[in-house]
């Protein structure tokens, strides 16, 4: 995180020390605006233009660098253990007195850093139709746990037992006496990805204010991975010593969102003070994409490797890929606060928000309604 805050300081560094190296820009003073407050001089409400030096007022661009959070996929409680003593047939059983639950739960919500672009170019002298673009990314998470008999002398994987009314069990991948064993659980988002492209056109404005209104193109692209990988050694008998049972159960989602974007961004000013308020909302078509995976590796010494499709979450019922798409509405609010700091350097702050329902988790594609026959 430490290297995360050096980078923004030091890239803010050197766009001031760029912007203190221009020669100044003098903007071409407007016509005077009459006071709509006592004590306020008329350039104390001054729009404020920022054109980029060369471009007569008509190009301009910013980067922004971002801290920002992903609402968490929620996981079923997939690793469990008990306490030394605990009875086979309640081992890692959830609700069984004991139980404690290893790896589930809601993650890949922790803070996530990023960046985005913008740039925009304006048709006319009076900037009021123009053409703008902008993309933003956020990094890629995981989440991570692994654990070995070493550690936990009984480890399960808990599911609900169809031919049983659905009663709680567990599959054990180590149990005292019965088995040893591993499992490594890694839950997986890749970068958060986000563009957009739109003709703005200014509405309406007053002295101290400014309304634009926006059009175009947006999409964005998420997609997430679960993977599930254990590793059970039996040592009681009709297992043949050196006997080793491998498994993996895989979840894979990508969603992208293409959609017409429309919306506001209202402006106010006062002095080298600006605040931006947007709202927009894109309505679009929304892919996703499913894929289940699964397999079980058994090794007995002295015979052929044996190799199962499916294993305890991904089988054979259920592997393969699924492809759906519906029409679904993206809202987004915004508000950034900006200082005027050189005439080609703006420092920003803001918060901004975007929704969009019904997006395909990995954690969301796991069953743990199974029959174990």
């Amino acid at each position: 995180m430490t290297k995360r805050w050096m980078v923004a300081l030091l890239t803010t560094m050197i766009f001031a020390g760029t912007a203190f190296a221009q020669t100044p820009y003098t903007a071409p003073f407007p016509t005077p605006i009459t006071p709509i407050a006592d004590g306020l001089s008329p350039s104390a409400w001054l729009p404020l233009e920022n054109p980029l030096p060369g471009a007569d007022g008509r190009f301009w661009a910013r980067g922004e660098y971002l801290f920002g959070f992903i609402s968490g996929d929620r996981l079923p409680s997939l690793v469990t253990t008990s306490p030394a003593g605990t009875a086979r047939t309640s081992a890692g059983v959830l609700g069984a007195d004991g139980m404690q639950s290893l790896f589930g739960g809601t993650a890949l919500n922790d803070l996530r850093a990023g960046f985005r672009i913008e740039a925009g170019w304006t048709f006319d002298q009076e900037r009021k139709l123009g053409i703008e673009a902008g993309f933003m990314m956020m990094e890629s998470q995981s989440a991570l746990f692994s654990g070995s008999s070493d550690t936990f002398p009984i480890l399960a994987r808990p599911f609900n037992n169809n031919g049983n009314s659905n009663a709680s069990s567990a599959s054990l991948i180590a149990f005292p006496g019965a088995s040893t064993g591993s499992v490594d659980v890694r839950a997986h988002s890749g970068n958060f990805f986000e563009g957009h492209v739109d003709l703005t056109e200014r509405s309406l404005e007053g002295s101290w204010w400014r309304l634009n209104s926006m059009m175009g193109y947006r999409m964005f692209s998420y997609a997430e991975n679960l993977r599930i990988q254990t590793t059970t050694d039996p040592t009681e008998v009709p297992f043949v010593p050196g006997t080793k049972i491998s498994g993996i159960d895989e979840f894979t989602t990508r969603n992208e969102f293409y959609g017409l974007d429309m919306g506001f961004r209202t402006q106010f000013f006062w002095d080298n003070l600006s605040l931006d308020l947007i709202t927009k909302i894109a309505v679009g078509r929304l892919y996703r994409e499913v894929n289940i995976d699964g397999a079980q590796v058994v090794s007995v010494p002295g015979a052929a490797v044996v190799n199962n499709a499916g294993n305890l979450y991904a089988l054979t019922s259920n592997i393969g890929d699924r492809n759906s798409a519906d029409w679904k509405v993206l809202p987004e609010l915004g508000a950034n606060l900006s200082w005027q700091v050189r005439p080609y350097l703006r420092m920003r702050l803001g918060y901004s928000a975007l929704y969009l329902n019904g997006i395909a988790r990995a954690g969301d594609q796991i069953d743990p309604v199974i029959n174990p026959n």
